[in-house]
């Protein structure tokens, strides 16, 4: 599963930057927590959907539930997500990304925001 964020440069550029999940060891599984004051919510986009580049209005932990979302920024690195992965988007300033539902199914992601303590 990925957790990828995307970051707002200080020249205005967005980049993408991995984020590890920690190795939950002998645990069964590892949690990793989320504000419980978090605004959420569900969208669905039909197959062909495209949006140009646009910023966030918070920072938003974006799921992918179904399908698979394209997301492009300023340096020209386009990722695709699946089902399970997890994008930080960071991007609140500055040019921002672009997304795409790519394949033959919609995409559900479900979009929560999250802003990590300092």
């Amino acid at each position: 599963m990925k957790f990828t964020t995307i970051i707002a440069g200080g020249d205005g550029l967005s980049r993408f930057v991995e984020r590890p999940f920690d190795d939950p060891g002998e645990k069964p599984s590892s949690l990793l927590t989320i504000s419980t004051e978090a605004d959420w919510e569900v969208s669905q986009s039909a197959p062909g959907h495209f949006s140009d580049y646009h910023t966030t209005r918070a920072p938003r932990l974006l799921i992918v539930l179904q399908g698979v979302l394209e997301i492009g920024v300023s340096d020209d690195d386009v990722r695709q997500f699946r089902a399970g992965d997890i994008v930080h988007a960071c991007d609140t300033t500055g040019r921002g990304h672009t997304s795409a539902i790519v394949g033959d199914e919609p995409c559900r992601v479900l979009s929560a925001v999250w802003e990590p303590p300092a």
